[in-house]
């Protein structure tokens, strides 16, 4: 993270004032209360907010009802500003409207959800969330009177703080859980065991109903032989019930086929009465029948029907040509007779265009009169031709006329004779028909007679039949009545299994309840034992490790700020040990100068160490150090700058008033107070 810009309104001491931040060493420069300290109070509200404990009216202006920061950051080449805005209510001041924006892309956002976006952006770890800044506090900035004050804490208290900050705190914590969690698994072994007491009247359980059952699988089966036994009594007694229907299905059948001869018998009857008055009638007619018929006669008669209508088709055809003929004399006639008007019209002709004489008109009408008078001379003849024609035609439509009546004569006569013909044929038909028909009665009264004598034979299975059915109905009942004492039997016996295979399964489970009730005590006994050592000798060898790797950059610090005469190390709560000599030195009998230097290299050695554990986080490139000098020597002063060079980070900012600083550092921004505010010199 690079800090880039800083714009302040109404916060503190100052009305509106813009600090841009250059990379490499920057010395914030000024008199006590010039407003140092603000700038680094308000980068740290920008980033975090109101800490708890904090009051709004610490940043905010006296007399001002609003105050604006705006911090401007770059963190990974992403361009980012952070706005929050302070405003006085009748209940104080608060923390109002929050906004950042990342690559000109900008969000509202409420207080929380803006703390919780920035922490992402520093990749913070996710347990500092929900805590105050001390990551940033220990790893950026922290005023160097809270640097004193930690070395001065209570040395539980001071382990605790570094404990969370190293990250040491999660293997209290998992054993803190691990405790609950043994609390817990041990009343769940005590359920667990609850649950399986009883298990042996279990097992006797099961012992009785596989006896039981033992004895039900053997009634079952001698059941099971007494169905079989009564069902094939009944499906013997079924069969023979069966053999005496088809004897009475065999009689239906015979007295069917007796009906049936009977209907056959009467009809035949019938049949033959019938045939005989037919053949009477037949007989007779013939007898009295006397009818002839000339086939020559007829045949000539056709000829002639032919040959008349040959001739009136010819007429006919000759009569429409005749016709034919008059129209197109009468139409040649009309023709003539308007061309002779035209020409007693006509002074000019329309072809030649020269005028007509009269005598070349006389000339055209002779020709046109001569025409004319020959075309009525053949008029005349046609119309006499038309006429003949007309009267042959009638002669020769009267002799069609007599010839069809003839041969209607004919044609009756000829029906006749065929009508005979055919009843001569029906009386040959009817004297054999006469003869089968009583031949048929003769047998079908045989026939009717042996039926009759047969159904006399079958009439004694009737009675056996009801009988027969009485006895199938026992059987039924019988084989019923055993099959329902199986059912029940069965029902028992399912009952007697299911309830086996409930034990069972309950047995199992309950020993599986036993089984995980042993895993869990195993589990228990793990955990509190073997478990929480590791975890305990986990956390120890890992306090150890950074004591070890604390120390070793604290005495490094230390030893660059002080004479050979003094060395430092670090005890098991990690507080510092000051050796003068061999001889220990309480922190308390130190100089300004000297506790000044303890707390600057421990603050040092510190940064290094949680930048080293939480080697991700994006603030690693940044430390403020707010006033690390109070109460040094001029010699002291001088080995700052080797301090200075040691610090391999691209942005350092120190607050002081030393004006011997100036020549350690790249930048000087210089601030001042005038009339109560602070500006940029």
């Amino acid at each position: 993270m690079k800090l880039v810009r800083l714009a302040l309104s109404n916060i503190r001491s100052y009305r509106y004032q813009e600090i841009e931040f250059p990379e490499g060493a920057t010395l914030l420069a000024g008199d006590v209360g010039s407003g140092k300290t603000t700038l680094l109070l308000a980068v740290e509200y920008a980033l975090f907010g109101l800490q708890p404990g904090q009051r709004g009216t610490s940043l905010l202006a006296n007399g001002e009802d609003e105050g604006k920061i705006i911090l401007e950051l770059e963190i990974e080449g992403k361009r980012i500003e952070i706005e929050r805005v302070l405003r006085r209510t009748s209940k104080g001041v608060s923390q109002e409207e929050c906004a950042l924006v990342v690559n000109g892309e900008r969000s509202e956002m409420a207080v929380t959800e803006l703390k919780t976006r920035i922490l992402d952006l520093l990749k913070y770890p996710s347990e500092f969330v929900k805590k105050t800044n001390v990551l940033y506090k220990y790893t950026v900035y922290s005023p160097q009177e809270e640097m004193k004050s930690i070395i001065l804490e209570e040395s539980e208290a001071r382990l605790n703080l570094l404990r969370t900050i190293f990250g040491v705190e999660k293997y209290r914590r998992i054993k803190e859980n691990s405790a609950l969690i043994t609390i817990r698994l041990r009343e769940q072994g005590r359920i667990l065991q609850a649950q399986v007491k009883g298990l042996e009247s279990y097992e006797e359980k099961i012992r009785a109903l596989s006896s039981a059952l033992e004895t039900a699988d053997s009634e079952l089966i001698t059941k099971e032989r007494e169905i079989l036994a009564k069902k094939q009594i009944r499906k013997k007694v079924e069969q023979e019930l069966i053999e005496l229907k088809e004897k009475i299905a065999e009689s239906l059948t015979l007295e069917k086929e007796l009906e049936k001869a009977n209907v056959q018998h009467s009809n035949k009857r019938v049949a033959l009465s019938d045939a005989e008055t037919e053949l009477e009638k037949s007989r007779a007619l013939i007898k009295n029948t006397g009818q002839t018929f000339d086939e020559s006669e007829y045949k000539k008669t056709l000829s002639g029907i032919a040959s008349q209508k040959s001739i009136l088709g010819v007429l006919q055809r000759e009569i429409i040509e005749l016709s034919s003929n008059l129209k197109s004399i009468e139409s040649r006639k009309s023709d003539e007779l308007q061309k002779k008007n035209r020409i007693f019209k006509i002074d000019m002709c329309p072809t030649c265009l020269q005028d007509v004489s009269n005598t070349h008109k006389l000339n055209i009408l002779n020709e046109t009169e001569s025409r004319i008078t020959s075309w009525e001379k053949e008029k005349a003849i046609l119309e006499t031709a038309l006429s003949e024609k007309s009267r042959l035609v009638g002669i020769a439509q009267e002799k069609v006329a007599m010839l069809e009546s003839t041969k209607a004569s004919l044609d009756i006569s000829r029906a006749r004779i065929d009508a005979l013909a055919h009843t001569k044929k029906r009386v040959d038909d009817l004297e054999k028909m006469v003869i089968s028909l009583k031949k048929d009665l003769a047998f079908l009264e045989e026939h009717m007679t042996g039926i009759k004598q047969a159904l006399l034979e079958y009439a004694k299975f009737k009675t056996q039949v009801s009988l027969k059915e009485a006895e199938v109905r026992k059987a039924f009942g019988d084989e019923k009545s055993s099959e329902i004492q199986y059912a029940e039997k069965k029902k028992d016996h399912e009952f007697l299994v299911r309830e086996k295979e409930r034990l069972k399964q309950e047995l199992q489970e309950k020993r599986a309840i036993q089984q995980r009730a042993v895993e869990i005590e195993k589990l228990e006994t793990w955990i509190a034992g073997p478990f929480t050592e590791l975890i305990s000798l986990i956390e120890r060898n890992v306090l150890i490790r950074v004591r070890e790797e604390f120390s070793k950059r604290f005495n490094k610090w230390f030893g660059l700020l002080t004479t050979d005469a003094f060395s430092v190390q670090l005890d098991e709560t990690f507080t510092p040990i000051i050796l003068q000599k061999d001889f220990e030195l309480d922190y308390s009998f130190l100089s300004g100068g000297e506790r000044t230097a303890v707390a600057l290299a421990y603050r040092l050695a510190l940064n290094q160490i949680l930048n080293s554990i939480h080697s991700n986080i994006k603030t690693r490139d940044l430390i403020i150090l707010d006033e690390p000098t109070d109460g040094f020597s001029e010699q002291q002063l001088d080995k700052v700058r080797d301090i200075l060079k040691e610090i391999k980070v691209a942005q350092l900012i120190i607050v002081s008033h030393e004006p011997k600083m100036e020549s350690f550092v790249d930048n000087v921004i210089r601030l001042k107070k005038e009339g109560g505010y602070s500006t940029k010199v």
